[in-house]
């Protein structure tokens, strides 16, 4: 009977204490860091997506509250104020946001930045739009963008050309 009781306590116990705010981190680099495109802007946070090929789930999403303003199209690493709120897309506090410069390959005159926002204008219908690749295909001058809604399932790619 007494191990009884004490099992129902354990189960309580551990039914609480896993109540409330639920914190994960991104474990592929360190703890705080992850990198991605900005793809949507608010007054107070950016949304920051991650598409990542060989790994089970491909795409990662963070509202990332900052003073800073940044751009949409623009490629960040963003390094977190402790944890990150579970939720979808997940929540967490900059500390520091680093913005990785902008690829222009040889042969045009956008540089990749200039391109995703180019994309993320016409694709507004996203809810959580993450950037699959971008690519300047130079034997036809123009550039190739593929991008899916994570919100979607299952996620359908849409490609989208922009001609130099």
């Amino acid at each position: 009977m007494k191990i009884q009781v004490m099992m129902v306590c354990l189960v309580i116990v551990l039914f609480i204490s896993s109540c409330g705010k639920h914190h994960i981190n991104d474990q592929s680099q360190n703890d705080s860091d992850f990198s991605g495109y900005v793809v949507k802007v608010e007054s107070d946070r950016i949304l920051v997506t991650s598409f990542t090929p060989n790994s089970e789930i491909k795409s990662q999403a963070i509202w990332v509250k900052t003073k800073e303003k940044i751009g949409i199209g623009n490629k960040v690493m963003v390094t977190f104020v402790g944890g990150l709120e579970a939720s979808n897309p997940a929540q967490g506090i900059a500390k520091k946001i680093d913005i990785i410069k902008a690829d222009q390959p040889e042969g045009t005159t956008m540089s990749s930045e200039e391109v995703i926002t180019k994309a993320l204008k016409n694709y507004d219908k996203f809810s959580v739009p993450v950037i699959k690749s971008v690519e300047y295909i130079t034997e036809k001058n123009y550039w190739e963008i593929t991008l899916f809604d994570a919100k979607s399932s299952p996620p359908v790619e849409e490609k989208f050309i922009l001609d130099n």
